[in-house]
């Protein structure tokens, strides 16, 4: 493992410096002071996007109201001032936090991949141990399908409370607290557990609820952070009403920050400057110090679960191979005698989207390497804004540390076979959490070639990549087709400006137009599950205009590419069926509709209308069969059950028919037409 700052006075991390650390370790808690039980529960709060100088003890303004919990547990406890996040993108960051290992190692580089299951994660360590796990996670990024759910007895995405749309599925602080606390609740007191909270509230778009959009009406970002501040503080006042505040270690953090214009970036995911990469990191509880401020080197992420561990007296599997150290030493020693002199990794590739260079850092005791072209060398704790570089004029370190780098990436890096999300409702989901591309930077996205551009070269395509789409949900196509036009012109070959006149094609009703894009959009991405199923989405709403203007066999026609695209389309196969049906050909809707039921096993319609082709082509048990499956899905639908008891009858068995016919009679809306038929036909 290379995590090493190396210029001339440093030296390897390695058993000699463990037995110093122990020995300041060993002197920091000597001096009489009073020996404090270790912790027995423990709550790990990760509040996404979450810049460290917007919370209260790290701001350089004098606002003191945004973060008052996580302040008071600071006060109380160890806040490190300079903690790095590995990667400015939900899903890795959350990932090397729960594993204790870099991107390279654990897999997963961007939004939209899967955590390999030979990863162990902190709650496996810990479930193993005794405790019980639990997660409950505030936005989709963070999903069972994504494998961060591993070791978890209960792991909580339901994200029933969705913001601004059906297609933003986040829930937010108020609701994640609530379902910690009736955990918490319901628990068994006996076994030690651990809790982890995921809140996902200061991610753009920034609209905080009231009173908080009022009380930051200038800065919405620090209103999002209040708010979510305002439901830790719930979580921390039940774990003080269930007595177990005492005997709980918290830490609250961050998954990465926000650029918030900084460098040209307005969000995250891009660059690996501090904006994006530093956190805040607060340790509070049973034998954690009072009131300490950890200045000096980084600590990271990484670094979470060895040191949660260490403090828990949980033992790490004989196998854990991290990149994380404990940083225990740290918190006791008094003096820089547990300095650690190491280097922290930092990755973003969102840029390899476009064709050009991975965004690198490499982070020491006081400067940070950034591969660039040219290289970047700063100095972040006398200039926090990383404008001036300092490579020119130190060439040696600048070398140094980036040999450094890319040994890490070598030693560390594991090959994974392919890790992206492959369902297209689920990676269009993403995107609507403002995740454009989400796992798609490809194979060498950690590779550096000369030859390509650098970040900052592609950094206007990729602010319009990310506009586009926003405008295209706010509904200001002309703004979005000028920017996709602009798109189209820079960069033919990106597949993101066909998709995007695809979409807006869409909203304009113009199907044919849509198809076109889609279909130009898949010649530079062939596979991407999005982009077929938006293509069987414009072929299948060409096929229905067809229909509605009575042209049956272009309708079949569209409706068929659109099952091409994607086989699972199940409006499409419907459709489909019932031309067929209607033409006489009996046993291919009766296929058709099987087909679109195997996609979507429980729609009732769908059930429906397969019974009607079983009965109109001689197969009444199967017909009936049919029917029954969609009375169970729709038990309130009298026109069913009516239907189902006509054909009972007709299939000779009157008397469930009639009794089927009783129910239609007692469903149907009282004094209706279809009430009075049915009483005629019972009375027959």
């Amino acid at each position: 493992m290379r995590l090493l700052y190396r210029d001339a006075a440093a030296r390897p991390w390695c058993l000699s410096a463990c037995l110093l650390l122990a020995a300041g370790f060993l002197a920091g808690c000597s001096g009489g002071a009073e020996e404090v039980a270790g912790p027995r529960n423990l709550v790990l709060i990760s509040i996404d996007t979450c810049r460290a100088d917007r919370v209260g003890p790290y701001r350089a303004d004098s606002r003191d109201d945004v973060t008052p919990h996580i302040d008071a547990l600071a006060a109380e406890g160890v806040l490190f001032e300079r903690a790095l996040s590995p990667a400015p993108t939900t899903l890795p960051a959350h990932a090397s936090m729960l594993t204790g290992t870099i991107p390279p190692y654990h897999g997963v580089h961007d939004n939209g991949e899967i955590l390999a299951g030979d990863n162990r994660t902190l709650a496996e360590i810990l479930g193993e141990a005794g405790w019980d796990t639990a997660a409950f996670v505030g936005a989709l990024v963070l999903d069972e399908a994504f494998g961060i759910a591993q070791g978890f007895d209960t792991f909580d995405p339901r994200f029933d409370t969705p913001r601004r749309s059906d297609r933003i599925l986040e829930r937010r602080a108020e609701h994640v607290s609530d379902a910690a606390i009736e955990w918490l609740d319901q628990r068994e007191a006996a076994t030690p557990f651990f809790l982890f909270l995921h809140y996902y509230d200061p991610h753009q778009l920034f609209d905080p609820p009231e009173p908080y959009a009022s009380r930051f009406a200038d800065d919405l970002y620090d209103g999002e952070i209040a708010y979510t501040d305002a439901h830790i503080g719930r979580v921390l006042e039940r774990l003080e009403a269930l007595g177990v505040s005492e005997s709980t270690l918290l830490v609250v953090t961050s998954d990465h920050g926000e650029m918030l214009g900084e460098h040209g970036e307005l969000s995250h995911s891009y660059y690996v400057y501090e904006g994006a990469i530093r956190v805040p990191m607060v340790f509070h509880g049973p034998g954690v110090p009072r009131g300490r401020r950890v200045d000096g080197a980084p600590v990271g992420l990484v670094d979470l679960v060895p040191t949660v561990c260490s403090m828990l007296d949980v033992q790490l599997p004989e196998a854990a191979d991290l990149d994380g150290i404990d940083l225990t030493p740290r918190m006791q020693a008094e003096a820089e005698a547990a300095t650690v002199e190491r280097a922290y990794y930092a990755e973003a590739v969102e840029a390899t989207k476009y064709g050009s260079n991975p965004h690198l850092a490499w982070s020491g005791p006081r400067l940070k390497y950034i591969e660039s072209r040219p290289p970047e060398l700063f100095d972040p704790l006398a200039d926090p804004g990383e404008e001036h570089n300092l490579a020119p004029d130190d060439a040696v370190r600048t070398f140094e540390m980036r040999d450094a780098l890319f040994e890490t990436i070598e030693s560390r890096q594991r090959e994974f076979e392919d890790t992206g999300v492959s369902d297209a409702a689920a990676a269009e989901r993403l995107r609507g959490l403002g995740y454009v591309g989400a796992g798609s930077a490809g194979s060498d996205r950690l590779a550096v070639d000369s030859e390509r551009p650098t970040p900052r070269e592609t950094l206007e395509f990729h602010v319009l990549n990310h506009q586009v789409p926003h405008l295209i949900f706010d509904g200001k196509l002309d703004q979005a087709r000028a920017r996709a036009e602009r798109m189209l012109s820079d960069r033919d070959d990106y597949y993101g400006g066909h998709r995007y006149m695809g979409e807006i094609a869409l909203a304009e009703k113009r199907p044919a137009a849509a198809a076109e894009h889609f279909a130009a959009a898949l010649e530079r991405k062939p596979g991407d599950a999005v982009l077929r199923r938006l293509r069987a989405d414009s072929l299948h709403r060409l096929g229905v205009r067809m229909q509605t203007q009575g042209h049956r066999g272009e309708a079949m026609a569209r409706y068929r590419e659109a099952i091409e695209a994607e086989p699972g389309h199940v409006d499409a196969l419907t459709n489909l069926a019932d031309l067929s049906a209607a033409g006489g050909d009996l046993d291919g809707a009766i296929e058709l509709y099987g087909a679109a039921l195997e996609h979507a096993p429980d729609h009732a319609e769908i059930h429906r209308r397969l019974g009607v082709a079983l009965a109109y082509s001689g197969r009444p048990e199967q017909a009936v069969a049919s029917y029954r499956r969609a009375v169970e899905l729709n038990p309130e639908s009298f026109e069913l059950h009516a239907e189902l008891g006509r054909l009972l009858i007709d299939s000779g068995r009157r008397e469930d028919g009639v009794a089927m016919l009783q129910r239609a009679v007692q469903l149907a809306p009282s004094g209706s037409a279809a009430r009075g038929d049915l009483e005629a036909l019972l009375n027959q």
